[in-house]
């Protein structure tokens, strides 16, 4: 077995990991295809249709797409998307590792079978995050051209692909502080198919101060501002504006206007409480999560350093020591109680330097 047929069927393991990955199963179309192993190819591709809730026919479409959809290889340290350049083509990487950036801050990593550029399936042009590639990589580069010959020849993909990005970018993008953050994994997931996408231009409201808030929204690319003046707050990808008013269904304090043009997506009051009637508690424990977080019981304190945690046990080690050797239990005694912590300092040492020979 070659390394192109080995990368082929280790493709096709990780996609079955992530049935319903659109970019694992693209990386496995093409790792097949440059593995020429058409027939497999094609099987796969219609499988992968099925998956995405198209018929078995559209995986022709989408053999073709991904056959046809140029790779560009880049070296270390090279940019595949520049910080702020606008999104137009969702990008897959085929190998290599990219890290994407924002603000100077690595936001996630990318391998074999990921992508990013997402935004492309919701926008015509909105700021994309950096993307840098560490060591080495190729990436398929699938653009509107390559997006809407697939839409053509296979029209059930478009709103499967938009759902499908849409669940995994809220998945990335909820903060663990946010309220809704409060339900778990499945709920979260069968949430997330009930926010819309809205593309906001630059300079327009997202919420005015006095409205009803009966809207949340998370933003997925671009920035906005809370507020004016000296006391105005930038937001960005990843902030949620809107989710105190609409659980307590209270009125917007603030407004907010995009600074760019923004892609964000939202959950009105009315898909809240349809989704919460099937989610026993749901509702409960998302206010539970929201009283915590203004009373600061959430989130919780981090851990203390492991320093501190050996200072910690040691000393209730000397207490129960000293506890039992007061009580005359098991004959503990001072003289014990020390050779026990030096036994622990002899073995938390490092060891002497050896000598050369």
């Amino acid at each position: 077995m070659n390394s192109m047929t080995r990368r082929a069927e280790q493709a096709a393991l990780l996609q079955k990991s992530d049935r319903f990955n659109f970019g694992r199963a693209a990386y496995a179309i093409r790792a097949h295809v440059m593995a020429r192993l058409d027939e497999k190819a094609a099987t796969l591709a219609a499988e992968y249709a099925v998956d995405f809730g198209a018929p078995a026919d559209a995986g022709a479409a989408l053999l073709e797409a991904v056959r046809l959809t140029p790779v560009k290889h880049f070296v270390d340290g090279e940019h595949v998307v520049e910080e702020g350049e606008p999104a137009h083509a969702l990008c897959i990487v085929i190998s290599g590792t990219v890290r994407v950036e924002q603000d100077g801050h690595v936001v996630r990593r990318c391998t074999e079978g990921d992508s990013f550029g997402e935004m492309a399936l919701f926008a015509e042009a909105t700021p994309s995050p950096g993307v840098i590639v560490e060591g080495g990589a190729s990436v398929l580069r699938m653009g509107r051209k390559e997006l809407a010959l697939l839409y053509r020849r296979a029209p059930l993909l478009k709103p499967t692909l938009r759902a499908l990005y849409r669940q995994q970018l809220l998945g990335r993008l909820l903060p663990p502080t946010a309220a809704l953050a409060a339900l778990r994994e499945h709920e979260l997931a069968t949430l997330f198919g009930y926010f819309g996408v809205s593309q906001v231009s630059a300079g327009a409201e997202v919420v005015r101060v006095g409205a009803p808030g009966n809207v949340l929204t998370i933003i997925a690319s671009g920035q906005a501002r809370r507020g004016r003046g000296e006391g105005a707050v930038d937001l960005k990808a990843g902030d949620v504006i809107g989710e105190e008013e609409l659980l307590r269904r209270t009125d917007f304090t603030e407004t907010v206007e995009s600074v760019t043009s923004m892609i964000s997506f939202t959950l009105t009051w009315e898909a809240l409480t349809l989704v919460m009637e099937d989610i026993p508690g749901g509702m409960e424990r998302v206010r539970q999560r929201l009283d915590d977080r203004e009373s600061g019981a959430w989130p919780p304190p981090p851990p203390p350093p492991a320093e501190e945690l050996e200072e910690v046990a040691e000393a209730d080690m000397v207490e129960v020591l000293e506890d039992l050797d007061e009580a005359g239990e098991d004959g503990f005694d001072e003289r014990v109680i020390e050779e026990i912590l030096q036994e622990r300092q002899d073995r938390q040492a490092p060891p002497p330097p050896t000598r050369p020979a």
